[in-house]
């Protein structure tokens, strides 16, 4: 029997279809199947039996079955689909990768009666492609959190002490290699594994851990450990994982100093597979961290050092007899630049205002703006002049990292302060108080700027340990410098005492021999008793002040309080000095109300006050000068002001003119007599008042003016007799 060719052509396209590895399938206009071939059968799960009569629909998704609406359109068209990929549904359900073409079949008259369908598995390619695609995003990964370790280096290796290291780290490491909590670990051979810095974990799972002899890590590779309960490394701390809840863990060794002593360990509280890329991220890491931690252990061995000798050289200056100014400039150039890149020093004077030393600093140019260096920085924000708030709490203000936002907030609205602090560069500081046996007496003031260091704690207690020492000893040179002014001003007072009695003692001694020898004339002998009267008068006088001024040392001086009348007092007390005003032919005018000016007082001790301020004022004006006194009031004051043509008093003397035995000397003025005791007394017997006295001086030759104020209801603090009035 013969066979056509039509039929051999016939045959040998079943046996391509029957022996394709591509899935070929027959199907009419409606989307019935037609035909199923062998690979249809092996690709998509379903024999031909069972799927031809059925829809083709059978093995499309649901989401896609609009992909077969838009195929038979266009096969009705009598166009194409060539090689599109979607995703078929296997018979288990399973989804598969293809690629699609779809013909158009046609009768022998050409119109379009089915479509032919060849499906391609593609899932070894999108397997590749898909490799591929996570090979190339981990490779991207990975050059990106190296970019950003290596960003992060550069500040690493600045740091120079091991806890900013370690802490920097760990803050790096959040970025770089995600997990759930982190611990650097640093063996310590006699002592065990202790944590150096931890986050994410409990202060008892990062506590110091036995290391049973180890010297050294066994492993030098980074090591993964997804089961940390079957880890048989990690039997000795298997509970301390369970109550901490740890799961999975890397360990990146730690050469340090060559030795693998420390590990960088990155844990996870749920099993977890780390990546190629947190293995190799986290290695970089760890190497740079133990490169940095190496310098800063070395750096901080070399700080120990220079504290140490800074802590000797302080003690040097503190143990060398000098002027504790000297003592404080010396003290503040050893500080500069071991320490800091500048130092100053504040004092509480006598007056209880804040004297600034001179401050050293590593540029000399700098150490001169001490306007400038008197902004402080605590912790919450800057304000100017915060060694007074140290002074005042006895508590350190410690910064260590100044930043530029702190300056902005703190001198929004003063630019050119903030210019000035800007110029000076400073990055770290802090303000210390002196403390004595007496408390605070003052503040020393460190800060870093030109070397770019930043404090660390020890840099603290340091700064401490030595501003406390350094209290006492100010304290004690204080003292010896007070003893040895005490000592020059009783030299001076027992020579000006002895030269003010000679005077008068040997007026008295003279007259009496004369007055007993009648050597006086009769006419004569009233004015030598005169004379000795009114030189004993200045003995006396002299004995009252002296007596006074113990007394008030001691707290003895009593005031008799009454009411009465300031006004009519003040003029009492200018009658006293007219005639001696008179014999100078000084003007002496009063300005002040008629009516009666009431206060509580003792009468006989204002009445002092006042007579020593206007027997001055005659004393210390030139002939045909001029004294002026004014009397006025307000509802809590009354005010009296002494103001004369006189000689003046420097500005330099202002300061001590209320001090005992201190007198006014001027070279162009002849000395004028006296122990320097009344205006003591003065400023002593009107602060028992509860009131205060002042004086304004233009300078020599230009006159003075003292100002007693004296409450309008005065309520002293110190022990008074009550006396009704009469």
């Amino acid at each position: 029997m013969t066979t056509s060719a039509a039929e051999r052509v016939a045959q040998h396209l079943s046996a391509i279809v029957s022996s394709s590895d591509d899935a070929m399938i027959g199907k009419d206009l409606n989307g019935i199947v037609l035909s199923w071939n062998a690979a249809a059968e092996r690709m998509f799960g379903y024999m031909a039996k069972e799927v031809i009569g059925q829809s083709i629909r059978l093995i499309i998704p649901a989401a896609r079955q609009s992909e077969e609406d838009e195929v038979l359109r266009r096969i009705r068209a009598g166009k194409s689909v060539k090689h599109f990929e979607t995703e078929r549904v296997r018979k288990d359900a399973s989804l598969i990768p293809i690629s699609l073409t779809v013909s158009p079949l046609r009768d022998a008259e050409g119109r379009v009666v089915g479509a032919s369908t060849i499906a391609r598995d593609i899932s070894e390619r999108k397997d590749r492609e898909a490799r591929l695609t996570a090979t190339e995003a981990a490779r991207d990964d990975l050059h990106d959190r190296l970019q950003m370790l290596v960003a992060a280096s550069t500040k690493l290796f600045e740091t120079p002490h091991l806890s900013a290291v370690v802490n920097f780290a760990l803050n790096v490491a959040q970025d770089l290699v995600p997990a759930d909590a982190y611990v650097i670990w640093r063996l310590k051979p006699e002592v065990g594994w202790e944590p150096l810095a931890f986050d994410g974990v409990s202060a008892e799972f990062a506590s110091v851990t036995a290391a049973k002899e180890q010297t050294e890590l066994e492993f030098t590779e980074p090591m993964t450990v997804e089961d940390v309960l079957t880890w048989p490394a990690g039997a000795p701390r298997r509970q301390a994982y369970m109550d901490e809840g740890i799961a999975s863990m890397l360990i990146v060794p730690l050469v340090l100093h060559g030795l693998r002593q420390g590990a960088f360990v990155f844990y996870h509280r749920m099993r977890h597979r780390y990546s190629e890329v947190d293995v190799n991220v986290g290695a970089a890491l760890g190497n740079l961290t133990a490169a940095a931690m190496t310098n800063a252990e070395l750096f901080d061995e070399h700080q120990r050092v220079v504290r140490a000798g800074v802590l000797a050289d302080v003690l040097r200056c503190l143990a060398t007899p000098l002027n504790y100014q000297d003592m404080l400039t010396n003290i503040a150039t050893v500080f500069v630049p071991r320490i800091a890149d500048w130092c100053v020093v504040d004092l509480v004077g006598k007056d209880n205002t804040v004297e600034r030393f001179p401050a050293a600093h590593v540029d000399k140019s700098k150490g001169e703006i001490n306007p400038v260096l008197r902004l402080c920085f605590p912790e919450s924000q800057f304000t100017p002049g915060a060694s007074e708030l140290v002074i005042a709490s006895g508590q350190s203000v410690f910064v260590r990292r100044v930043t530029d936002d702190m300056l902005v907030k703190a001198l929004s609205d003063n630019e050119e302060q903030l210019q000035l602090i800007r110029v000076l560069g400073i990055v770290s500081y802090m303000c210390v108080p002196l403390i004595g046996k007496h408390g605070t007496i003052g503040a020393m003031t460190l800060a870093m700027g030109e070397s770019g260091r930043h404090f660390v704690d020890d840099d603290l207690q340091l700064v401490e340990e030595l501003a406390h020492r350094t209290g006492l000893a100010i304290e004690s040179a204080q003292a010896y410098e007070e003893a040895q002014r005490a000592n020059r001003i009783k030299d001076n007072f027992l020579a000006t005492l002895s030269h003010e009695l000679r005077t008068p003692l040997n007026a008295i001694l003279g007259y009496t021999w004369m007055l007993r020898s009648n050597v006086v004339t009769d006419e004569r002998r009233e004015r030598a008793l005169e004379t000795v009267e009114r030189n004993a008068k200045t003995v006396s006088q002299m004995l009252y002040d002296l007596l006074d001024v113990s007394r008030i040392a001691s707290g003895k001086l009593t005031l008799t309080i009454q009411p009465m009348d300031l006004r009519k007092l003040v003029l009492e007390s200018v009658e006293s000095v007219t005639p001696k005003a008179a014999d100078k032919r000084l003007s002496v005018r009063v300005d002040a109300d008629k009516d009666p000016l009431l206060i509580q007082g003792d009468r006989a001790r204002l009445q002092q006050v006042f007579g020593n301020l206007l027997t001055n004022a005659v004393k210390f004006t030139p002939d045909d000068g001029r004294i002026t006194v004014t009397v006025n009031s307000s509802p809590k004051a009354a005010t009296v002001v002494v103001q004369d043509s006189g000689i003046g008093i420097p500005a330099a003397f202002q300061a001590k003119v209320f001090e005992p035995f201190e007198q006014v000397r001027l070279k162009s003025t002849p000395q004028i007599g006296g122990l320097g005791l009344g205006l003591a007394i003065v400023r002593q017997i009107v602060e028992l008042h509860g009131g205060t006295v002042t004086l304004e001086s233009e300078g020599e030759g230009k006159g003075s003016t003292f100002i007693v104020q004296l409450p309008r209801h005065a309520s002293p603090d110190h022990e008074i007799v009550e006396k009704p009035p009469v």
